[in-house]
This record gives C-alpha cells, sequence and structure tokens, in this order.
C-alpha cells in the first residue's frame, strides 16, 4: 500500500473507516464500563441497604440475640434427642 498512490476518496474512505471502528469501541468501551458499574457498585449498594433496613426491621442487635437464643435452644433439645437415642441403643 505504501507503492501505491491514494487518491483523495481514497484516502477519506480509509479515515471515514478508522473513525467508525474507533466510534464502534468508545461506545462498546462506555457501555461495559456502565454494566460493570452497576453490577460491582449499584447493585451491592442497594442489596446492602435492603439488607440493612430488613436488619433494622427485625429489631437490629435485639433480633439476633432471639435468634441465638432460639438456636441455643434448638440445639439443647437435639442434645436431648441424642441422649434418647444412645438411651434406647443401650
Amino acid at each position: 500500500m505504501a507503492d501505491k498512490k491514494l487518491t483523495t476518496d481514497e484516502k477519506l474512505d480509509l479515515i471515514l473507516k478508522y473513525q467508525k471502528k474507533a466510534t464502534h469501541w468508545a461506545m462498546f468501551r462506555a457501555i461495559s464500563f456502565w454494566v460493570l458499574f452497576v453490577v460491582l457498585v449499584v447493585i451491592p449498594v442497594v442489596w446492602s441497604v435492603q439488607f440493612v433496613r430488613n436488619f433494622t426491621k427485625a429489631g437490629g442487635i435485639q433480633g439476633i440475640q432471639g435468634t441465638f437464643q432460639e438456636l441455643q435452644e434448638s440445639a439443647k433439645q437435639f442434645g436431648q434427642f441424642e441422649n434418647m437415642l444412645k438411651q434406647l441403643g443401650q
């Protein structure tokens, strides 16, 4: 291509092709950026706000303590159930 002399129209066509490709890549980069921004920033922020809202509706720390107490009671009942099974097995 270096040996061949290009006419003004051919040069213009090459410039327009380059500009078209550059525009397409710029659009691709912009769309990719916004998709990644939404996935990596917006969705986690919305999820964490929703989590905090549900956490406070459930009673906050008191709600968690109540849940732990329920788990401890369930563990005690399970321990009693294991003891009954051991006694039946003997």
